[in-house]
């Protein structure tokens, strides 16, 4: 028996046609599945696999894939899938030395998938970019980007997962702002429905550091959102850019205090007190550029507070400003 099926999907915000190739016979399936999307950055491969079906002594069902080398890109890199082997029995699956990789950055998954305590599925990363992940999922409310070593592991995958993950991520991004190289702690928390972070993170040129504690709740709203604390020191200010559309442009700068960032999805809003260095932001009401000194700024959901504060225009002429936005 043979078969070929074509199909497009949305996956993201672009589509992926797939071409999907199958022959069986005798137990066996031989299997090719080639895709590739129409968005700005290439997503395209194929991955080719010998499916085994058998009975064990009790009748039961087992399943062997043996997937075959092939080569993959993501966000216009290419990677190497190597040979490997899932077994897969009733209530367990088997995953041995799934693997990609492109020069030294390699992601691995090894273990077992199960709903049992002590059957755990480990990735091994290193140099993992974490804007792939996002893009992958298609999650941009809060945009990371880093490279990620270290490892992650999964239990209870069937019935009620947890999953636990230390990773070290250098040239760590949150918004396109560089924050410097994190070490961070997450997972997954069942009974909030969230991922957890507690990351601390350290950029010497600028003598900043800041530490990220906080959640990410998973669903539709009013379930779904964020909610993470910023305790920091010299940070890059620019972070604030994605939350601040239609009040300020181009917000550059350095600052101290705390800030949290928390809401629905679609409606982040944003509290703290912040002392700033030196920043500088366009007034998108008058289009002019602004620079505070020495200052502090007050975040209060849906408002942004100056008391007293000192503003200067490009000319350098300073006044005194008490309003909010």
């Amino acid at each position: 028996i043979a078969c070929t099926v074509n199909f497009q999907k949305q996956i993201g915000k672009s589509p992926v046609d797939f071409h999907l190739q199958a022959q069986a016979a005798h137990d066996n399936i031989h299997t090719r599945i080639e895709w590739t999307n129409h968005g700005e950055k290439a997503y395209k491969g194929t991955i080719s696999a010998l499916t085994c079906f058998s009975l064990d002594a009790e009748k039961r069902m087992l399943t062997d894939v043996s997937f075959h080398p092939s080569r993959i890109i993501v966000n216009d890199s290419a990677w190497n899938v190597y040979a490997s082997h899932i077994h897969a029995q009733p209530g367990k699956i088997h995953i041995d030395n799934f693997k990609i990789d492109q020069g030294d950055r390699h992601l691995v998954l090894n273990g077992n998938v199960s709903a049992q305590e002590g059957d755990t599925l480990t990735a091994d990363l290193k140099d993992i970019n974490l804007e792939y992940i996002f893009n992958i999922i298609n999650f941009h409310t809060v945009d990371f980007t880093g490279q990620a070593t270290g490892k992650a592991y999964g239990t209870r995958l069937m019935e009620s997962p947890a999953f636990d993950a230390r990773l070290q991520v250098n040239n760590f991004t949150f918004n396109d702002a560089y924050l410097g190289n994190m070490a961070v702690h997450g997972g997954w928390s069942k009974d909030e429905n969230s991922v957890f972070l507690d990351a601390h993170i350290a950029d010497p040129a600028h003598q900043s550091t800041t530490q990220v504690n906080g959640n990410i709740r998973i669903g539709a709203p009013p379930k779904g959102g964020i909610d993470l604390l910023i305790r920091t020191q010299n940070i890059d200010l620019s972070f604030l850019n994605k939350y601040t559309e239609g009040i300020f442009t181009d917000l550059q700068g350095r600052a101290s205090g705390w800030t949290r960032v928390f809401g629905p999805f679609k409606g982040i809003n944003l509290e703290g007190d912040m002392l700033v260095s030196e920043a500088s932001t366009t007034v998108d009401a008058t289009g002019v550029e602004y620079r505070l000194i020495n200052d502090s700024i007050i975040l209060r959901p849906d408002h942004i507070y100056f008391r007293d504060t000192r503003v200067y225009d490009p000319q350098g002429a300073p006044g005194y400003d008490a309003h909010y936005a």
